[in-house]
């Protein structure tokens, strides 16, 4: 299956891609910023979470970059969206 993953950088949505990987699914996983300005632990999430599907940078929820996105993966089999919005 060829998921969309939203919320890979998370702690838990790491351990989805990573699960769905190991089972053999082919995981998108848009994140919001540059993996260079993100936090440090985040960093070392994203550097492993490129490891094992396709990570497209700067690419939020919504985003125009997201829309395109979305609209040129072939046979996308599943849209996951986890994760939410907060500030502080």
């Amino acid at each position: 299956m060829r998921i969309l993953l939203t919320g890979a950088s998370s702690f838990s949505g790491y351990w989805f891609a990573k699960e769905l990987t190991r089972v053999g699914h082919e995981v998108i996983a848009p994140i919001n910023g540059p993996l260079i300005s993100s936090k440090a632990v985040r960093n070392l999430r994203v550097r492993e979470l490129k490891k094992i599907c396709d990570v497209i940078e700067e690419c939020p929820f919504g985003s125009p970059k997201f829309i395109e996105l979305v609209k040129s993966v072939e046979s996308l089999d599943c849209f996951s969206v986890h994760g939410a919005y907060t500030l502080n």
